[in-house]
């Protein structure tokens, strides 16, 4: 499949994928940055709320859209799910990193459910599979690793750095779609996302903390087979 021949990983071990590493430091960051914002807004922080809101909303809104609500019930149901959220902040225990993250994408599932069991109830099985949550699990990425995945991915443009985004977290959204959503051509959309993951492999191939961090997974994976 040609999208996926672009989407190479840069090392030798044939399942080590600066891709989807990528994505795992990303969500561990996320998952400690919202974390940080629940104790925030359990303590009653005005601006912690303003934040979530600021923050959340749009990622609720896509995912919503994402899952084929129409627009106008999108936006309905994300402002009432930040809402719902805000209110019952204190129902949620922390218990373990990426509790919060894990609590939103629980509370905002049922939501859809309800939504579909309402107005779409022959459609519910169907997308079923799309709310199951992600186990709450801690990355176990080295930190000196995640680090220089940060460092690279801040050279790449803002431009890049949302294409290598929307590509990673919706594997099956299409480079005409993501030239669509950001303004530029299908095109230009596939020439960028390519270049982007080329530069990143040629910026972290000799990093030190890659280095050993690919060579610990070649090794896990050499044990495993």
């Amino acid at each position: 499949m040609p999208d996926r021949a672009i989407e190479m990983s840069f090392c030798n071990a044939p399942s080590f994928s600066y891709e989807q590493s990528w994505l795992s430091a990303r969500k561990t960051a996320m998952n400690e940055k919202l974390d940080e914002l629940a104790v925030q807004m359990q303590r009653g922080a005005a601006n912690a709320f303003r934040l979530f809101a600021t923050e959340i909303g749009p990622m609720l809104l896509r995912r919503l859209l994402r899952i084929g609500l129409p627009p106008a019930d999108a936006e309905s149901l994300s402002i009432t799910l930040i809402s719902d959220l805000s209110v019952k902040i204190d129902w949620f225990e922390m218990r373990g990193p990426g509790s919060f993250r894990a609590w939103i994408l629980k509370v905002t599932a049922n939501a859809i459910r309800d939504y579909y069991k309402r107005y779409r109830p022959q459609s519910l099985s169907a997308i079923e599979h799309e709310l199951k949550a992600p186990a709450t699990t801690e990355d176990n990425t080295p930190e000196a690793a995640i680090q220089a995945l940060q460092n690279a991915i801040s050279a790449l443009s803002p431009v890049d750095r949302e294409i290598l985004n929307r590509k990673l977290e919706y594997p099956n959204v299409t480079f005409h779609e993501i030239g669509a959503q950001i303004g530029i051509s299908e095109g230009t959309a596939r020439v960028r996302h390519y270049r982007a993951l080329k530069k990143l492999g040629e910026s972290l191939d000799d990093d030190p903390a890659i280095v050993a961090w690919k060579l610990s997974h070649r090794i896990a994976e050499q044990r495993n087979e």
